[in-house]
């Protein structure tokens, strides 16, 4: 009986592995995730999640306390993936926003040179409007 706990054990040591993993990526990196690998991280979570529940739930009566306090550590490193994946996702909007900023800023570049072209090239048939009819 005391296998089911300890294989509940380690289904938990493999999320919080996983968890920590998914943690250190974010904190690592500047861009974040992206909207498809967070899905995915979310399935494979799903996938360890579902493992470690079918383990708790199948806990002796006798030890439910201890299956109560295990539901309570997977809730825990599910708000801690969930927090980690909030924050791929804000970073890589940011950085998203970050690119549409440079690419917007280099079309007002493109504009203002137009512009400028454009008000040089009428100044100068004004110019020579003038010139003609004085």
């Amino acid at each position: 009986m005391s296998d089911k706990l300890s294989t509940s054990s380690v289904e938990l040591k493999e999320i919080e592995k996983f968890v920590e993993y998914i943690e250190k990526l974010v904190r690592e990196s500047d861009i974040g995730l992206s909207p498809k690998s967070v899905e995915l991280i979310k399935r494979k979570y799903f996938e360890l999640k579902m493992k470690a529940k079918i383990e708790i739930e199948s806990v002796p009566k006798f030890m439910e306390n201890v299956a109560f306090s295990k539901m309570k550590e997977l809730d825990f490193l599910e708000l801690r993936l969930e927090t980690a994946l909030q924050l791929a996702s804000d970073k890589y909007t940011l950085q998203e926003m970050h690119a549409r900023c440079d690419a917007l800023k280099n079309t007002v570049e493109v504009y203002k040179a137009l512009a400028f072209a454009f008000a040089s090239v009428l100044a100068i048939i004004v110019g020579a409007i003038i010139s003609r009819l004085i």
